[in-house]
């Protein structure tokens, strides 16, 4: 039979999922002086007035090119411009996209999304509209939810993974790039994922982040085992890491795939601890577009001129620990030997107090560690520690008794920091704290006992 190669309509969309007003909220204008546009829309007890009309005789073939937005038609006939904060897609939409999918010429099963865009979306969608847009049941959604992947997975199981991430959040816009952003020529993407600035802070993806933080929303962060087959990870992709990055100093939380979260799937197989988004590359590394060097360039330019290379980089680890912890991911036990403090505390916090009493490798290895860190930074490792309650303290404890008198010196500068702290906050109880000394003074042997310890024989006879 031949394919249905038309854009999807209210109409199908109303057929899939019953009626659209359940899924999406439909159209409704009212007029309004106080708007230049002359228009404001409204959805339930929601308005906005990013939307804009446009002049009747615009020249709709340019439009994207010209403006970086989007364009829709609205009941009345007005054409409308679409920014980037509008181009959201619900779930409703995902589950239209993939039937739609498996009517076309191009698609095949299995296929990475690469080359759905290229064999599917562009072969089909040519107005000036992404799949987003262009699902005319109801208007374009504000963006709440941003996903973050690359285009190397297989396409119908990446969907069912933003799908299953969704769960029940039914009407809310997400923005999936792939189907947000109009695949056109290579201008119009360019166009649109720099807004025609060249200030990446006024970019697609740094508005549609705002949108999302304002929305209280949320980065969904999805990697797939195409690419951790070549031993690469997610960020080796240069976008995803400097959305991560964006999301970390933003505030606006992160979440991972439950079943592709490992450190491997986000930062590939090689040695976590020298991971660089240096290194990374935006697009296809193999098939550059024009917009993807662009975009390498920008972000790059960003980076080296603002916080460099080193601080992106740990701010970005620091980011995927904080969402390791809340998902209770704890395989992070090479971030342990990451020589940024920030890091190496985040790590010990992840771990959490279970790992470090159960776990000997962990704690043999966290001392080495823990060592070195605590001679540069003891008062921010002291703060990770003193987290862990009674399990950390005991680890700060063993290094007062180290052979390396710097070590020995800054770890009992660090304990009488924490007694400090826990005698103010409460936290750890200084008793607490004097056991964890006196279990690790006993097993130094008598011979190798200083009387720099800070713990006298009476002092052990009073624990006894």
């Amino acid at each position: 039979s031949k394919p249905d190669c038309s854009a999807p309509s209210a109409t199908a969309l109303s057929q899939s999922h019953g009626s659209t007003s359940s899924a999406v909220p439909a159209w409704t204008l009212r007029r309004s002086d106080k708007q230049v546009s002359g228009l404001e829309f409204q959805v339930g007890s929601q308005s906005t007035s990013a939307l804009y009309v446009l002049d009747p005789d615009s020249d709709m073939d340019s439009f994207v090119f010209r403006t970086g937005h989007q364009w829709v038609s609205s009941p009345d006939g007005c054409k409308l411009g679409v920014p980037p904060t509008h181009w959201g897609i619900t779930a409703a939409e995902i589950r239209l996209f993939r039937q739609w999918c498996c009517n076309q010429r191009g698609w095949q099963r299995g296929m990475p999304v690469r080359d759905m865009v290229d064999k599917v979306i562009k072969a089909q969608l040519k107005l000036g509209q992404s799949f987003a847009v262009a699902c005319k049941a109801r208007m374009p959604v504000q963006v709440a939810w941003l996903v973050s992947h690359c285009w190397e997975e297989d396409t119908a199981e990446f969907l069912d993974d933003v799908l299953f991430m969704m769960d029940t959040a039914v009407d809310v816009g997400i923005f999936i790039c792939c189907l947000s952003v109009y695949q056109g020529t290579e201008k119009e993407v360019h166009a649109q994922v720099t807004q025609c600035s060249d200030n990446i802070d006024e970019g697609c993806f740094a508005q549609v982040l705002s949108s999302v933080k304002r929305h209280a929303g949320r980065v969904l962060v999805i990697s797939n085992n195409n690419i951790l087959s070549r031993g690469e990870g997610l960020y080796s992709r240069l976008w995803c890491g400097w959305e991560a990055y964006q999301a970390q100093e933003q505030g606006v939380p992160i979440t991972l795939h439950p079943r592709k979260c490992s450190p491997a799937h986000i930062f590939g197989k090689g040695d976590v601890a020298s991971y660089s988004l240096r290194y990374g590359k935006c697009g296809n590394p193999l098939a550059q577009s024009m917009a993807d060097t662009h975009n390498e360039r920008q972000i790059k330019t960003a980076i080296e001129s603002r916080l460099g290379w080193e601080k992106i980089d740990s701010k970005i680890k620091i980011a995927m620990l904080h969402a390791w912890r809340e998902a209770g991911v704890t395989d992070v036990v090479p971030f342990l030997m990451d020589k940024n403090d920030k890091v190496f505390q985040m790590a010990v916090l992840s771990l959490g107090v279970q790992n470090w009493s159960s776990n000997k490798e962990i704690v043999e290895k966290t001392a080495t560690e823990l060592a070195k860190h605590v001679q540069r930074s003891p008062e921010n490792i002291t703060s990770a520690l003193r987290k862990l309650g009674p399990a950390g303290v005991a680890l700060l404890a063993r290094l007062m008794f180290s052979d390396e008198d710097e070590i020995a010196t800054a770890a009992q500068k660090a304990m009488r920091r924490a007694v400090d702290e826990a005698a103010q906050h409460t936290e750890v109880i200084p008793m607490q704290l004097r056991v964890a000394q006196y279990e690790a003074y006993q097993r130094v042997p008598a011979f190798r006992r200083k009387p720099t310890m800070g713990i006298t024989e009476s002092a052990i006879c009073r624990f006894r």
